[in-house]
């Protein structure tokens, strides 16, 4: 296993989450929708990866990130092509006569089906709508021996990037439009939605939960202990780095919040210190490693934690509120609910409660008995160094 930061990866680099895949496969199997509720750099993006390429027996899944979208007809568009052009239609028609009587059918439609980029032209003089095709399309892709699974990176993005293109009422069309489909699905077909920032909280902004409370939220927590031992021997084992069981506890333990992009940045961090004179690691070393984590040569690797505040938290100065409140628990370690709240109009507190929802969502910080803490002492560290 090789050393990957700040990217998805595939094969033999994925460090296998059975809990969370099965838990995918046990809501799937029942028919149901899943959004990978998780914060960013947890690898949401690497589970999806793992499912496309090692399906279990009858799935086929189809991965689409949709974070460029801007609005509703693109994204069923973009999924319409997909599906075309996917091997599983085909798996999908060899598994029911049913099945392929129908999409031969609906194929008549097209005039042509580029392998490519799938032009699609219809016969059809007037203009049609790719919400309407794709949704029809579905509703005949019926078998109850095969699933399709459309895994949609980025969803609230894309309902981001609509309410920013057109308005909020769009957004909300776009919202109902994808309930309807999931409300029509047959067991052939399934969704998994992910993304960086969180869903719940955009449809709060837009006070239409009912549109996606048919979804099964399936969270991806940080890795057990014994998990986190795991990750980190697999990725010292190709220099032929052994921890002695209490070198590794404390290494465990100085992460503290262990999500593999964490553990990955410490070990990077750890043999760049040990392949200087390969003696025996200690738990000076460990923190001497943990130190270099927030040098510049790894700013990259956390900059999108400046970037996605901005942009997700641009409007009405919210982006240097949200950036003072992390300023402050990271000074501070620990900050009261009641200090960050108190003195301010309601509509203020409003506002504030929005802010630290979504920094909490987007793996910032926890809240525990009213006090506020960074889920990472290490982004705590970076944070104060390089943004305060």
């Amino acid at each position: 296993m090789q050393i990957v930061v700040g990217h998805p990866v595939r094969g033999e680099n994925f460090f296998k989450r059975e809990k969370v895949v099965n838990k995918i496969y046990r809501h799937l199997d029942n028919g149901g929708s899943v959004y990978m509720n998780a914060p960013r750099r947890v690898g949401k993006t690497s589970i999806m990866y793992y499912l496309e390429d090692s399906p279990r027996e009858n799935y086929h899944f189809i991965y689409v990130d949709t974070s460029k979208i801007e609005s509703s007809e693109d994204f069923f568009m973009t999924l319409m092509q997909e599906l075309i052009k996917s091997e599983g239609v085909k798996k999908l028609v060899k598994a029911s006569k049913k099945v392929k009587s129908y999409w031969e059918t609906f194929t008549e439609k097209f005039r042509t089906i580029e392998a490519f980029g799938v032009k699609v032209e219809f016969g059809e003089t007037k203009q049609t709508s790719y919400y309407e095709l794709f949704n029809e399309t579905l509703k005949g892709l019926n078998t109850e021996t095969f699933k399709i699974i459309f895994m949609i990176d980025e969803f609230p993005t894309t309902i981001e990037n609509i309410v920013k293109k057109s308005n909020p009422q769009e957004a909300i069309m776009f919202l109902h439009r994808n309930r309807s489909i999931r409300q029509n699905l047959n067991r052939a077909v399934g969704f998994i939605y992910t993304g960086s920032i969180g869903l719940p909280q955009l449809v709060n902004k837009l006070k239409k939960s009912e549109t996606v409370n048919d979804i099964v939220f399936v969270d991806v927590p940080p890795l057990t202990i014994d998990e986190a031992k795991n990750l980190v021997t697999l990725l010292l084992k190709k220099d032929s780095v052994i921890l002695e069981s209490g070198i590794m506890d404390y290494l465990v333990s100085k992460v503290e919040w262990l999500m593999p992009f964490y553990l990955q940045l410490m070990v990077d961090e750890l043999l760049a210190i040990w392949s200087e004179d390969e003696t025996p690691i200690l738990k000076t070393t460990i923190d001497a490693a943990f130190d270099n984590i927030v040098s510049n040569r790894n700013y990259s690797k956390f900059a999108s934690y400046v970037e996605r505040l901005e942009e997700g938290l641009a409007l009405d100065g919210e982006f240097e509120i949200a950036k003072q409140i992390l300023c402050l628990i990271a000074e501070k370690q620990v900050l009261y609910r009641a200090e960050i709240l108190d003195g301010h109009a309601e509509s203020a507190k409003s506002q504030l409660k929005n802010i630290l929802s979504a920094l909490e969502y987007d793996g910032y910080i926890f809240e525990e008995n009213n006090q506020y803490r960074f889920n990472s002492p290490v982004l705590r560290m970076w944070w104060q160094k390089k943004v305060c």
